[in-house]
């Protein structure tokens, strides 16, 4: 719907940013009953009413290159306790010189990124 134009631009611009078939099939839908709730004022118009009230609790399924990934609450052909396990051994391997790296650079920039956004309050 909104991403047509923008995967024009692309080099994907063929497998990407419509719904024919061939292509990636990227979607999110949404139940409307979860975006609306309580109420929602008709006056408003379609995007802005996705843009301001859409959440993550009215997500009804999820696809990606038309493969269903997230569905009724969960995700679909992903055993959690399974991937928290791998998270949890992956964080307690030892450190590489990247991750010193990387800790090291995120510390000095702290500073300039708070600085940043002070002004936002």
């Amino acid at each position: 719907m909104a991403t047509r134009h923008g995967a024009a631009t692309t080099p994907f611009r063929e497998r990407i940013g419509g719904l024919a078939k061939g292509q990636a099939a990227d979607l999110v839908v949404l139940d409307w009953d979860r975006v609306t709730y309580p109420w929602q004022d008709p006056r408003n118009g379609f995007a802005d009413v996705l843009v301001r009230r859409a959440k993550a609790e009215a997500v009804a399924q999820v696809m990606v290159a038309g493969r269903t990934v997230y569905a009724d609450g969960a995700f679909v052909n992903v055993d959690r306790k399974a991937e928290l396990d791998r998270l949890k051994k992956w964080q307690s391997r030892p450190r590489t010189a990247l991750d010193e790296e990387m800790a090291e650079l995120a510390e000095a920039a702290i500073d300039v990124v708070h600085d940043y956004y002070k002004s936002w309050r």
